[in-house]
């Protein structure tokens, strides 16, 4: 099952894949669940070889979110969930992507700045980045997904409606 995370830059994206991966390899209560779990984060993809000069103009953005989900179909056959973390802004091309499940990380822009530990919202305020998400570039809400508020619930809150799909879907 491909589990496909979008959300504006710092929106809580990364922390849920995170817990979402504990949660399905480890113990849920009594549980002890051993899954197999691949995580695909946008921003260790984007620094590692894979894809370190990919760029981030609509095209741009398109082939690499298109390489990834190539990846993601092909690690789906060897682990039963591959969540991916990915700004994505763009509907038609997560449609194009192949997602099971996908889930809406909802935040305000003022919680999202707040969050910004690296200071990228910062500096796409100030012009130093051009092109960023949520500012100078679209980012377009799914209107097909589960919807989780980071900037209302809890990560566990979150992770826990995210598990409850999977479990029911």
């Amino acid at each position: 099952m491909i589990i496909w995370l979008t959300g504006l830059p710092c929106s809580g994206k990364t922390t849920l894949a995170r817990e979402l991966k504990r949660r399905l390899t480890g113990s849920l209560g009594d549980i002890e669940c051993g899954r197999v779990c691949e995580l695909l984060d946008g921003d260790d993809l984007r620094n590692s070889d894979f894809a370190s000069t990919a760029g981030f103009s609509p095209e741009a953005r398109r082939e690499h979110l298109l390489r990834v989900g190539y990846m993601a179909r092909r690690l789906a056959k060897h682990a039963p969930y591959v969540v991916c973390a990915f700004v994505s802004p763009s509907e038609s091309v997560r449609r194009e992507l192949p997602i099971d499940l996908l889930v809406h990380v909802d935040c305000s822009r003022e919680v999202c700045e707040a969050r910004d530990v690296k200071g990228m919202w910062r500096r796409a305020r100030e012009g130093q980045i051009k092109g960023f998400t949520g500012l100078d570039a679209p980012y377009e809400p799914p209107t097909d997904a589960l919807v989780v508020h980071t900037d209302r619930s809890t990560v566990t809150e979150c992770v826990e409606t995210i598990l409850r799909a999977i479990h029911t879907g």
